[in-house]
């Protein structure tokens, strides 16, 4: 009897070992402190070893976890036994922020950490004392890993993958440089001193200017102006005017303007340059035609003292030659500048 008492009292110790050892290891998987400053983040529930104190780590990318922060332009990848917090508005103003990477929950707990990620602006200095030092700049900012260890492989991955997101790509940014240089180069530039006007308009086409008792015009055209009237312009001919007049009683002022086309269907935007407001008008169909024509139509209105100004398309039967001139003239519009 004594030996089968003696049996069940040690089963329940060991029992109660189990126990004990299994809420140690819960309470070690559940470790996630987190302070006012600080966001903290569990990697995973596994005991591990300071890897950078090992030459057998795991080193296979592929089952690393990855992070991605899309504020701070930065996608990383990282070992998948460690954890990592990240610290905004370092004590020294010079970091955006900046992320300690730990190797287990020890070292997390005594803030130990193996590598850090410092992210600043990029015209900052970096002056922190490491042993190793690894940078990366994109989107106005230096990405910089850093770590006391000489040889930290981990570091060396974590760096190749290291992303800086968000932003455009080198061969994005060179096609745009390429097309700014060829929309430059296919440009000509008016200038009217007596306005303070200059405005951009494509290579190869015409400017005329033309003025009777009660209009001034500026005329813009893909080709020679053969004195053509309003019935018989050539199918491929394109072209688009600039109005300017001082007010009178004889026309309508430029506020009564405004109330006209406001009250048309119309697709209205309102282009700011510096402190002159152009407002612009496209619609289905012209207007100002008896025959209403086919569209689309583009009006814009603007009034710099001491002239009203009027801009038109010069519309025809053929659709597709309207909608060029319509983005012809909104180009134009978008270039405009204005001098006192």
């Amino acid at each position: 009897m004594i030996k089968t008492n003696k049996i069940i009292f040690t089963l329940l110790i060991l029992s109660f070992g189990l126990v004990l050892s299994a809420c140690n290891k819960e309470n070690q998987s559940s470790f996630t402190e987190v302070t006012d400053d600080m966001e903290v983040e569990e990697i995973n529930d596994r005991e591990v070893e300071d890897i950078n104190e090992k030459d057998d780590v795991d080193l296979e990318i592929a089952k690393w976890r990855e992070y991605e922060n899309e504020y701070y332009n930065l996608k990383f990848k990282y070992h998948n036994h460690w954890y990592f917090h990240k610290t905004n508005n370092q004590t020294t103003e010079d970091y955006i922020a900046v992320y300690d990477f730990f190797a287990n929950a020890e070292a997390l707990e005594k803030e130990n950490y193996a590598i850090r990620l410092f992210i600043l602006n990029s015209e900052e200095s970096f002056s922190e004392d490491f042993s190793l030092v690894k940078e990366k700049q994109g989107q106005g900012r230096k990405y910089i890993l850093a770590s006391n260890k000489k040889d930290t492989k981990i570091l060396s991955l974590m760096f190749d993958n290291l992303e800086i997101i968000g932003g455009e790509t080198e061969e994005q940014k060179n096609e745009e440089i390429e097309e700014q240089n060829n929309k430059e180069t296919s440009l000509n530039t008016y200038v009217n001193k007596k306005l303070g006007l200059q405005f951009e308009y494509p290579k190869g086409w015409m400017i005329r200017e033309e003025n009777t008792k009660n209009n001034n015009r500026i005329y813009i055209e893909n080709q020679k102006y053969e004195n053509y009237n309003i019935s018989n312009y050539p199918e491929n001919f394109l072209g688009m005017w600039i109005d300017y007049r001082k007010p009178s009683t004889e026309t309508q002022s430029y506020q009564k303007q405004i109330e006209l086309y406001n009250g048309l269907s119309a697709e209205k935007e309102l282009l700011e340059i510096g402190s002159l407001d152009i407002y612009t008008y496209e619609f289905g169909y012209n207007p100002n035609s008896e025959k209403s024509g086919v569209g689309p139509y583009l009006v814009a209105i603007w009034e710099k003292d001491p002239y009203i100004y009027n801009a038109h398309i010069i519309d025809s039967d053929n659709k597709d030659n309207n909608k060029i001139k319509v983005d012809v003239l909104n180009q134009i519009l978008s270039t405009f500048k204005f001098t006192d």
